[in-house]
């Protein structure tokens, strides 16, 4: 007979309660949550604990929706979590967590246990049937699945609705973890298992469990079961861990960093640093940041640490952070990278480098509108509009236009470059901008409404001739993406994506990898993208990604009003990204609806 948990402190005292950790407030269901194990295998230290809402007295599990289309509706009591990228032309995004799982209560892991495996295992009520990657993004905002709505994000406050990366809300690209379409069995439900132990490691280190964001990129995403279900069918979180040994071992938790450069001034970049075992003493272990990796970075692009230097550890902390200095310039460089290494110490093999991908904005998209087709007034329009170091010239940079819909092309559709402008004979105006304009509309003037801000500043370029060999900017599902690649060319109607397979009938997607650009050149590198799917029950739509991010990329939610009509609602248009911000790879700073015909009141146009 297994025995009731005591009720659980938030964590054991005293630990990880340094400045990084201090002032977070614990919901009311933290404070309630009771642990036990819901079963535990001995093999020396070795153990498994499992939580599961309503297992032998657990009550910690938390998990909600939130929809762009009803953004102050709770929707905390349902059976299942729909996070998909187009419901009713509308966003959902999920959220799961698992309260209290760390402390020294009886069934909570102590804080230093070394963390083996940690997966998270989800009862499919409704499979996708486009072989849909969800993904995992760990929160950095508490929330209680009783209030959480889209607007308790942010929507009502100046902020934008549901939960952003860019807002500090949740983790960024790539995911702390993914799980291709669960689905292995045609039409039958099956638990989808992603692995967590990143996560579980950040929290077995101090960090505040927030538990994560659920979130799909593609019109079809799957439905799992909740707290509110039958008992077999709800998340379950399954830890195997050792026990705190007598010395403190070192690990990096954040192996992959990437810190966009800025035009100017310094960024921080953070590697994140855990120590295991006892942590009852003050300890220390070394570091270095040097250039090095696939694309070492120029010495004068970061602060170089060559000699060892310590980072220490007061008593009864686990966590501490390395902080690498960027120097931003205007320089076109592509992406440069920077290794952080841990030594002077025991070190988790494996765990003692981190490599830190200094990201080139020096060139983005900023703002494009696709070939509209549901407007009268807006016929045949084509525009894109590049932001960068102005005179700047655009060697080895392409823009490119993957199409994001799996029927195509016998279904190899997702993945092709339907549409390639090499950007090597350009450069930037004077004011920064790169605009490629529909031939018909002239270059003095516009006679429609999107017209390029300060034209005689911006160097513009007529597209008829780069749409003579059959590319177009689709409004329905594409991505749009810069891609700098030195040695080898894009090719327009190449597929750069290993595709899957469809039965016909049962319309459902085999194979793996499905919507992952791994064919591009070895030398290529992902710098911006913005992606738009269309949307509809029987489609396979999804954005594309390189495996660099592992995610599909930034998604522009649409339609821009609740109020449009669901029956003539496509994907966005018009593509903008937001007055000032400049960081590639966050879907925050994109908006959709009509791109910008002059400076909207009260803002400044930074370029």
């Amino acid at each position: 007979m297994r025995r009731k948990a005591q009720p659980s402190l938030h964590r054991r005292a005293g630990i990880g309660l340094n400045r990084k950790h201090k002032g977070c407030r614990r919901s009311a269901s933290q404070r309630r949550s009771r642990l036990s194990f819901e079963s535990l295998e001995r093999r020396e230290l070795l153990a498994v604990t499992t939580f599961q809402f309503g297992a032998s007295g657990y009550e910690g599990q938390q998990d909600t929706v939130i929809f762009s289309l009803q953004p102050d509706s709770n929707f905390g009591t349902e059976g299942h979590v729909s996070a998909d990228q187009q419901d009713f032309n509308a966003v959902r995004q999920g959220l799961i967590k698992f309260d209290d799982i760390f402390g020294d209560q009886p069934g909570q892991i102590p804080y230093g246990a070394t963390i083996n495996s940690a997966n998270l295992e989800l009862y499919v009520q409704d499979s996708s049937n486009a072989a849909m990657q969800m993904s995992l993004y760990r929160m950095l905002t508490d929330w209680d699945e009783s209030t959480a709505t889209w607007n308790f994000f942010g929507g009502t406050t100046g902020g934008i609705g549901g939960v952003q990366a860019s807002e500090g809300e949740a983790t960024g690209l790539p995911p702390e973890a993914v799980l291709l379409d669960s689905k292995t069995t045609p039409n039958s439900s099956t638990a989808g298992k992603f692995d967590v132990s990143s996560s579980v490691e950040y929290w077995a280190a101090g960090a505040q469990n927030f538990g994560w964001l659920v979130e799909s990129a593609a019109t079809n995403g799957w439905d799992f079961r909740t707290n509110n279900s039958n008992q077999s069918d709800r998340p379950k979180l399954i830890i195997e861990w050792d026990m705190p040994a007598s010395t403190a071992d070192f690990q990096i938790l954040n192996v992959d960093v990437s810190q966009a450069e800025g035009n100017s001034g310094t960024r921080v970049a953070k590697v994140d640093v855990a120590r295991l075992g006892n942590i009852s003493a003050p300890a220390t272990i070394n570091y270095t940041v040097t250039a090095g990796g696939s694309n070492p970075a120029d010495a004068g692009d970061f602060v170089a640490v060559s000699t060892p230097t310590a980072l220490n550890f007061a008593a009864n902390d686990a966590f501490e952070t390395i902080e690498v200095t960027i120097n931003g310039d205007t320089e076109l460089e592509g992406l440069e990278t920077i290794l952080v290494t841990l030594s002077g110490g025991d070190i988790v093999t494996g765990r003692d480098i981190a490599t830190v991908s200094i990201a080139d904005d020096d060139i983005l998209i900023n703002e494009v509108l696709a070939n509209v087709s549901n407007a009268s007034n807006e016929e045949n329009r084509e525009y894109i509009e590049l932001v960068g170091t102005p005179g700047a010239d655009l060697t080895g940079y392409y823009f490119v236009v993957f199409e994001g819909e799996e029927e195509e092309n016998s279904g190899t559709g997702s993945g092709r470059a339907d549409f390639v402008i090499d950007l090597s004979p350009y450069t930037f105006g004077t004011n920064g901008l790169l605009v490629f304009v529909p031939g018909d509309s002239g270059v003095s003037g516009y006679t429609w409404e999107y017209a390029p801000i300060a034209d005689t500043a911006s160097n513009i370029v007529e597209l008829n001739a780069l749409m003579a060999a059959g590319g177009k900017l689709e409004d329905s599902s594409q991505t749009y993406a810069l891609i700098y690649s030195p040695t080898t060319a894009i090719a327009q109607d190449t597929d750069y994506d290993t595709v899957g397979f469809f039965e016909d009938t049962i319309a459902e997607a085999l194979g793996t990898g499905v919507g992952l650009l791994d064919q591009l050149p070895a030398d290529a590198q992902w710098i911006d993208s913005v992606g738009t799917v269309e949307g509809g029950s029987g489609d396979r739509d999804r954005v594309a990604t390189p495996p660099s991010l592992g995610h599909p990329g930034i998604h522009v939610h649409q339609p821009t009003s609740v109020l449009a009509p669901v029956s003539t609602a496509v994907a966005a248009d018009a593509i903008s990204r937001r007055f000032g911000e400049t960081l590639p790879n966050s879907i925050g700073v994109w908006f959709n609806g009509d791109i910008s015909n002059g400076t909207p009141t009260g803002t400044t146009i930074p370029y």
